[in-house]
């Protein structure tokens, strides 16, 4: 591998490490000698960029828990294994105090399960293993009262499985150890709290692991099998077919890996464990179902964790290095390489998108000088072609979700959450092509990326969903808005493309201080909701008296006619300050 495959800062001192595989109560046990949990933390006075300072303590030590992000910013650490038993204890997490308090207690204490936040802002956790004992029932806990209820129970017991949320809501359980590796999977509905059943992957597997592609699709990637074999192979779960297909195998196999969606669409498998402690990666590319090498990591590592960036970076940390019983406390930075030459082509050729205006890539390991995944790359805080049709004027800081590129390079020129190559190539749309410079291609204003996905023509206008369907296709009620950011969740998934969970998808609050609905209602691009908006929207009225075909900008509340509805809609922003709340 070249500089400009990979680069990585290695941050603190790496240790030794534990077992693979299954680790059990009794050596599991041992290891937990951890009760403070390391965060980066960038909102305190003192912290210092790029380290690491220590956060409050949890009340219980325990290892094997899940932790999930609440809508309303706090985390919640569920179940695990205590110093000498399992635990049913949770407990919260308020970055904004740094302190921990206590959640309600699971009714049954458990490890090795999954915790999925649900569209509705509860988490469903299901499985997991009671001692020996793999676990069929699933709970579900609800912020509001901070308690616990029993959810429909699993059709098959099983823990080191995976779950993972689709786009229509609904939760994939797939695979897992109710004795041996099994192949089975269901669908959760949490409509109804039922279970179904999906089919079943191709191969039997535990320990292995699933991302939530853009196209809808899920990966999963390596495990053991039900003889304990480590396994290179992957699959792809289609929930259109509700069908499971062979995907192209890794170059290497591993179980107990780190599976990270890319900004660009892609996955990238770092580390895991078979037979040996492996420190290579490679990356997925759905495009062309094939895998290419992602260089290796200083330290070899499973049990780790993998996190994206807004940066666009992957964070390594922690997990284990050998049969030891010692955790690693060393952390990584994956940075992957967009265009250092300048050529609007990613590259090293290795990523195979490198050419033709320039076929020799520059190997210059990495510089920043076009990142998609920054706010502000080139210092100018416009973006040429953002959402909807918003002139090119618009600036990024008063649109809800803009990487602020505003050059020819970007990898998501429309921000639609199809990467350019996909929509030209008709990949992520079942082979129809799209505008990659255009988030509605056929101006009918739904997003490309939700039309391909509810199965309407993203190039006809007289083919489009329905508000309704909208709302239906996440799960959700059209009067919900789950992150309180005044942008309804139906709206957020079919005509902004932003994340209905989080209150400001870009993330500029911090120097402006306006959510994902504001910054969409701010008409004349000032960032605040004032009198001045309303005078632009009478000015249409008079200047265009059809509802629709007035500005498609105008049309604030998504109903598909610009009209009072809008206005109203205008109001609901105002503030004694008319600044955005």
């Amino acid at each position: 591998m070249t500089p400009s495959d990979y680069r990585t800062d290695r941050k603190l001192v790496g240790r030794r490490a534990a077992l693979p595989g299954r680790l059990r109560l009794g050596a599991a046990g041992v290891i937990i000698t951890l009760v403070a949990v390391a965060l980066i933390r960038v909102n305190h006075a003192n912290a210092v960029p790029n380290s690491w300072s220590l956060a409050t303590s949890m009340a219980t030590a325990r290892t094997y828990h899940t932790a999930t992000l609440l809508p309303n910013g706090k985390v919640l650490a569920v179940g695990g294994q205590g110093v000498l038993l399992l635990l049913a204890s949770a407990e919260l997490y308020d970055p904004a105090t740094n302190t921990w308090s206590a959640a309600g207690s699971l009714t049954t204490a458990r490890y090795y399960h999954t915790a999925t936040l649900l569209p509705n802002g509860k988490v469903l956790v299901t499985g997991g293993g009671d001692n020996a004992v793999a676990l069929a029932s699933a709970e579900l806990y609800d912020p509001a009262t901070n308690t616990w209820s029993a959810a429909a129970s699993l059709t098959t017991a099983r823990n080191y499985h995976t779950a993972t949320l689709l786009p229509n809501g609904k939760v994939l359980v797939a695979g897992g150890a109710p004795l041996a590796a099994t192949a089975s999977a269901e669908l959760y509905d949490p409509a109804t709290d039922t279970w179904s059943a999906a089919g079943s992957l191709t191969t039997t597997r535990y320990n292995h692991r699933a991302t939530l592609l853009p196209n809808g699709k899920v990966l999963v990637t390596g495990g053991y099998n039900s003889v304990l074999l480590v396994l290179a192979s992957t699959e792809l779960y289609d929930p259109a077919t509700n069908a499971w297909s062979a995907a192209g195998s890794m170059a290497t196999a591993r179980n107990v890996h780190a599976a990270t969606l890319l900004p660009n669409g892609k996955v990238l498998v770092a580390g895991g464990y078979d037979g040996a402690t492996i420190a290579s990666a490679e990356i997925y590319d759905p495009a062309t179902n094939t895998w290419a090498a992602a260089g290796s990591m200083a330290t070899g590592r499973y049990y780790h964790t993998a996190t994206l960036l807004p940066n666009g970076k992957v964070l390594v940390a922690g997990g284990f290095n050998s049969v030891l019983l010692e955790p690693l406390a060393s952390a990584e930075l994956y940075e992957p390489c967009v265009d250092g030459d300048g050529d609007c082509f990613l590259d090293p050729a290795a990523l195979a998108h490198e050419g033709p205006a320039n076929t020799a890539a520059v190997v210059d390991n990495c510089p920043s000088t076009s990142n998609p995944s920054q706010l502000n790359t080139d210092g100018n805080f416009i973006d040429n072609t953002p959402p909807l049709l918003i002139p090119a004027s618009h600036d990024d800081k008063t649109w809800p979700h803009s990487d602020a590129q505003g050059d020819a390079c970007d990898l998501d020129d429309d921000n639609d959450g199809i990467t350019d190559l996909d929509e030209a190539s008709g990949a992520a749309c079942g082979a129809v092509a799209t505008n990659p410079l255009l988030s509605d291609s056929d101006a009918d204003r739904f997003l490309d990326r939700a039309e391909c996905l509810m199965g309407t023509n993203p190039n006809l206008a007289t083919s489009k969903p329905t508000v309704a369907t909208c709302a239906a296709f996440i799960a959700v009620g059209v009067a919900v808005d789950t992150d309180g950011d005044k942008m309804k969740d139906y709206v957020e998934f079919c005509n902004y493309n932003t994340d209905r969970l989080v209150t400001d998808t870009d993330g500029d609050m911090a120097l402006d201080g306006a959510r994902d609905g504001c910054e969409a209602a701010s008409l004349n691009n000032d960032r605040v909701v004032n009198s001045g908006d309303q005078l632009l929207m009478v000015q249409e009225f008079i200047r265009e008296p059809t509802p629709s075909l007035r500005l498609i900008s105008y049309d604030v509340n998504k109903d598909g006619a610009v009209n009072v509805g809008d206005q109203l809609a205008i109001v609901g922003f105002f503030t004694p300050s008319g600044q955005c709340p």
